[in-house]
């Protein structure tokens, strides 16, 4: 549904009801999952049953630590414990990215998305929290040039915010978001990271995120200049290729988009809850 609402004119997907509308349709968005907990101090976790659960698709991989932790309830060892996530080719999930981001990237549609779960003990904080505010402060730093509107934040309302991305509750992110939302939304420039990937090379645990099989590029962009390119265009500059990237699959938060719409009206649209638009290129 979402990827016919992205088939309106240009003008008419810009206007701040259109951006709402689709923002809120993508927040919507939940991964069925499929968890297998493995951890060889825990009681009986061999036999555990896998655990089944509806993650939201835009909330980092991390964030999903505390529901894996409640449904594991009392078979949990004493003492403070992490989880760290890994598909079925043991390829270990980066937790700094958006859920959907990551399946978009490893998976080919695969419902529910097979997991392993493993245990970590002594941890001290909350990795993925802190991963995301990084993220936060990144995005802000490139926005108006300074982090102090993430840095500064209460912590009761950092709390609402972490919550709030977490649980996918796009409204309740937004009242969190108050101090810097507006600031970040009309700013001159934005994040936009791109995940390029052959579908032909196979990850394994060895290489998984380091692999030279995925490109990441990170992009700070003028809203005003290279923002009003086409993403087709842009896309190609950055990838420097040459070829037609209509045999590729890209896609943003899961969905195939026009290459004539430009960056900006990308960002506006599907950018992620750290203000960073996600775009994943899968070559045949």
């Amino acid at each position: 549904a979402l990827a016919k609402r992205l088939r309106c004119s240009g003008a008419h997907l810009m206007t701040n009801e259109k951006a709402e509308e689709v923002q809120e349709a993508l927040w919507s968005g939940f991964l069925p999952l499929k968890v297998q907990v493995e951890d060889d101090g825990m009681e009986s976790s061999a036999s555990l049953p896998p655990l089944y659960l509806q993650a939201p698709r835009q909330a980092p991989v991390g964030a999903i630590q505390e529901q894996v932790l409640h449904l594991l309830g009392e078979g949990l060892p004493a003492g403070s414990v992490a989880l760290t996530f890994w598909d079925t080719h043991q390829v270990h999930l980066n937790s700094n990215y958006p859920l959907g981001v990551v399946y978009d990237l490893l998976e080919s549609g695969e419902i529910p998305w097979k997991l392993t779960v493993k245990c970590t003990r002594d941890h001290q904080g909350d990795e993925a929290r802190d991963q995301f505010f990084n993220a936060l402060k990144a995005a802000s730093y490139a926005a108006t040039g300074s982090a102090q509107h993430v840095i500064t934040m209460p912590t009761a309302e950092a709390n609402k915010l972490w919550d709030a991305c977490r649980a996918g509750k796009r409204q309740e992110y937004k009242d969190a978001a108050t101090s810097f939302h507006d600031k970040m939304e009309n700013a001159q420039r934005f994040l936009v990271r791109v995940f390029c990937r052959r579908n032909k090379q196979k990850l394994d645990s060895d290489r998984g995120w380091s692999s030279k099989h995925i490109e990441s590029k990170l992009k700070v962009v003028a809203a005003e200049k290279e923002g009003l390119m086409q993403t087709r265009q842009a896309l190609k500059d950055w990838l420097q290729v040459d070829t037609d990237l209509e045999t590729a699959r890209l896609t943003i938060a899961g969905i195939p988009f026009p290459l004539e719409l430009s960056l900006v009206q990308l960002w506006r649209l599907l950018r992620a809850p750290d203000y960073t638009l996600y775009i994943v290129v899968r070559w045949p």
